[in-house]
């Protein structure tokens, strides 16, 4: 996102891909350590927007290839979601209620 990440930001999983096309696409996906502050700011920087009934996310709506296994392998009721607003790329976050990792995934094509 033109970020320089916090240097105490852990990744525990990560997944890019891009494509040589000249218009960017690109699709990720993130498991990252509790972060409050990191998590906010990604948040508010993206104008990312809560959603009331996580059950009701459907991850692949807001991805363009496979999940990894390790991405939100829970049940969404286990999570907290933001996502992208409308007319914006696909991009959700969600964060695990329980241990508070969040998960980032994002897709442009």
């Amino acid at each position: 996102w033109g970020e320089r990440a916090p240097s105490d930001l852990k990744v525990r999983h990560s997944w890019y891909w891009r494509s040589a096309h000249f218009t960017r696409d690109e699709a990720l996906y993130f498991q990252f350590a509790q972060d409050d502050q990191f998590m906010r700011d990604f948040i508010a920087e993206n104008r990312l927007q809560p959603v009331a009934d996580p059950t009701s996310v459907i991850v692949s709506d807001y991805s363009c290839l496979s999940r990894p296994p390790w991405f939100a392998p829970k049940p969404m009721s286990a999570y907290n979601a933001w996502v992208a607003p409308p007319n914006a790329s696909r991009a959700l976050l969600l964060e695990d209620r329980t241990t508070r990792d969040f998960f980032v995934s994002a897709c442009q094509l």
